[in-house]
């Protein structure tokens, strides 16, 4: 979620900067083409985590659980992501790395 620049953790585009930034420079088609560039986004992402990490391109599931995301939760701060960053996603992702190739190896024995 945090790699196509969603809400929560949309930071590039904060409330403050909502006034000055794309939004009020384009109007209809202009927008049109962002608001499509930021769905196609998700699209890509998810399918790409869909293959990557279950051998399938159905992206449904991941695009429906971000839309869901960024109408349930507020906007986090800079360092609410940050922390959230390094105190779990990165432990997680290393223990993951690490402990899943000999999981696999001796479950496929």
């Amino acid at each position: 979620v945090a790699e196509t620049n969603r809400a929560p953790m949309d930071l590039p585009e904060a409330e403050s900067e909502l006034v000055a930034g794309f939004m009020t420079e384009f109007s209809a088609i202009g927008f049109v083409y962002f608001f499509l560039a930021e769905y196609t986004n998700i699209l890509t992402i998810s399918t790409l985590f869909f293959i990557f990490f279950f051998g399938i391109s159905m992206a449904i599931p991941i695009v429906f659980f971000m839309i869901w995301i960024r109408a349930s939760l507020a906007r986090l701060r800079f360092d609410q992501l940050l922390t959230l960053g390094w105190s779990h996603i990165l432990p997680f992702t290393i223990a993951y790395i690490l402990f899943l190739p000999p999981f696999l190896y001796v479950c496929s024995q």
